[in-house]
């Protein structure tokens, strides 16, 4: 798979220059409902759907190009529940703002869907945007910049925090980054099992 490096260039200028706008009230709504001991907050239906439709639009018909959702509408993603920044942990649907600190802020919205879990971010102050598919066996990457990428073709690092996952044994969160030639093409939620929490 080739990248065409002008679409890039030329998306990456029109992400900037929409980001900005939406950035300032992503930083100043974290900052007074999250404390510097949180993962994150959940997302409002209102918020959710307002950043998707502005950072979103070219991987929902990535998407439902690759069968993953019938029409590529926010409407078949779960902005209706406000959950909890470890919901991509459980496997739970709903929307939530995650910020470990390690990787962007992101709107993350999890999905139930025909072929497994579907995780679905957005990045306000990047502009990224990406998803990943969990059919139980394997992780699938959507990006629209790269197209899909199986696991085979990506490379994930894990960067522990200090909060505590919800498994009991503690381990830590991760904010995991996973690259693709080199750049990173998604952000995954993960659980650092090697690593224990010194300070949960």
């Amino acid at each position: 798979m080739t990248r065409d490096n002008t679409t890039i260039d030329r998306r990456s200028l029109l992400k900037k220059t929409a980001a900005a706008s939406v950035a300032t009230g992503l930083a100043a709504g974290s900052a007074t409902a999250s404390d510097a001991d949180e993962l994150g907050r959940p997302a409002e239906r209102g918020e959710a759907e307002r950043l998707l439709g502005t950072h979103g639009s070219d991987l929902l018909t990535l998407l439902a190009n690759e069968g993953v959702l019938d029409a590529g509408t926010i409407t078949e993603l779960a902005t209706d529940r406000a959950a909890s920044p470890q919901a991509p942990l459980r496997g739970e649907s709903g929307a939530a703002f995650v910020e470990s600190g390690a990787n962007p802020a992101r709107l993350v919205v999890v999905t139930e869907v025909t072929d497994g879990m579907l995780t679905v971010s957005v990045e306000p102050e990047t502009g990224e945007s990406y998803a990943l598919l969990d059919d139980g066996e394997s992780v699938t990457v959507f990006n629209p910049e790269v197209g899909v990428l199986g696991e085979d073709a990506t490379t994930q690092t894990d960067h522990c925090t200090q909060y505590t996952c919800t498994t009991g044994d503690g381990s830590c969160y991760a904010s995991s980054t996973v690259t693709y030639d080199g750049d990173r093409v998604a952000t995954r939620a993960s659980c650092c099992s090697y690593y224990k929490c010194t300070d949960p």
